[in-house]
């Protein structure tokens, strides 16, 4: 499964610490604020964590 985003808001800053993707302040959708797009975006990363895909 895979996922699109406009833009990605993270906690922190991936350039220094890669990990900071998987900590998710909100996503941008087609040019709107999405909480469903979030939703989704933050089970992705808890995935990745996880090492599943």
């Amino acid at each position: 499964m895979s996922y699109e985003a406009d833009l990605l808001l993270v906690n922190g800053s991936p350039l220094s610490d890669v990990g900071t993707l998987t900590n998710i302040a909100t996503v941008m959708v087609n040019g709107r604020w999405a909480d469903i797009a979030l939703q989704a975006a933050q089970s992705a990363a808890e995935r990745l964590t996880l090492g599943q895909p």
